[in-house]
């Protein structure tokens, strides 16, 4: 079996899966209570395969314009509103009480941080969508740059050994210091699909070595710029993105599974935003009921619950209205021109 497919055509069942348990993967690792074995399982893969996905699909541009100016409207718009509604949020809850803080938030807003670095505020799980735009940018620079295989996965190493050896001393705004590690998988992942990687009990075996080393020597948390043992880590990631990729095509192939999961794969960036709001509640309801089991096991898949919970039916109601929305656009639209 290959996971090779022309991405020209239509979606492509198996990725839209394989999104779909990373954001739920994405959702779980960040709920309170979270056992450090679990949570050290899930990073060491969770935002690498997002970055291996987009470069599985990556095709070279004709017009670097017009992809810009998508991306913009696919990863920086989201961005900019849910920095606006983090905002409403906090100054529905006073915790913008004066100019400083809000200038702290404004600030932390443009750097755009994963995790709070000296005293910039971290803005939350969006940090993902500044790396992506940028990384897109740097994997553009690479297929302009050159048509030869060889030259661009050395330009691929360079930005990566860039990145690593970046955060060793700060924080880049914007994240463009994690897009050069990013485009580092981004170009694996155009690799798998370049050589057609064939799924065999050897290749799982192998890859499942390969995570099992990683994870169990070091640890990977992309949005803190903690790489551990980085070259391993590096390989971790894609193995155990890879394994990801494996069980998603065989789920892929049970239908029930393959529509629910494919719903959260196809609108990752909107429950990915929703994600980065349940936890700013002015009201979370659901702390009170959740505080009796604080240092109970019940705590954990609580939270879980909760949390998921919120994400998924806000994310279900923002695409029924959005596409009714749409629709009623295109009936007025429709009859105008009539």
């Amino acid at each position: 079996m290959t996971i090779n497919a022309d991405t020209k055509t239509q979606r492509i069942p198996w990725i839209d899966v394989a999104r779909g348990i990373a954001i739920i993967l994405i959702i779980i690792g960040h709920c309170s209570g979270i056992p450090l074995t679990l949570r050290n399982l899930i990073f060491s893969f969770h935002v690498p395969a997002f970055f291996i996905l987009s470069g599985y699909v990556y095709r070279k541009k004709n017009n670097n314009k017009i992809t810009i100016l998508k991306d913009i409207k696919h990863l920086i718009s989201p961005y900019i509103i849910t920095v606006i509604l983090i905002l409403l949020l906090k100054l529905i809850s006073n915790a913008i009480y004066d100019f400083d803080s809000l200038k702290r938030f404004v600030h932390s807003a443009l750097f755009g941080y994963g995790s709070t670095y000296e005293n910039i505020q971290l803005i939350g799980a969006i940090w993902f969508l500044l790396a992506m735009f940028f990384a897109r940018r740097l994997m553009d620079f690479i297929f302009d740059f050159t048509n030869d295989i060889k030259i661009q996965s050395l330009i691929a190493i360079l930005f990566l050994i860039m990145g690593f050896s970046l955060s060793k001393y700060h924080f880049i705004p914007m994240n463009i210091d994690v897009a050069f590690v990013a485009v580092g998988y981004m170009y694996a992942g155009y690799l798998l699909k370049y050589f057609s990687l064939k799924f065999n009990i050897t290749t799982l075996i192998v890859m499942l070595m390969i995570w099992y080393s990683a994870y169990s020597c070091s640890t990977l948390s992309m949005s803190k710029r903690f790489y551990g043992i980085y070259y391993l880590n590096f390989l971790g990631a894609i193995a155990g993105s890879i394994i990801l990729f494996y069980i998603a095509i065989y789920l892929s192939k049970i239908n029930a599974i393959q529509k629910s999961l494919s719903f959260f794969g196809k609108h990752t960036i909107v429950i990915l935003c929703i994600h980065d709001l349940d936890w700013r509640l002015p009201f979370p309801l659901w702390q009170p009921y959740l505080r009796p089991y604080l240092n109970t096991p019940l705590y954990f898949p609580l939270t879980v619950i909760c949390r998921f919970s919120f994400d998924i039916v806000l994310a279900i109601l923002f695409v029924l209205i959005s596409k009714l929305i749409f629709d009623y656009y295109n009936r007025i639209r429709k009859f105008k021109l009539s």
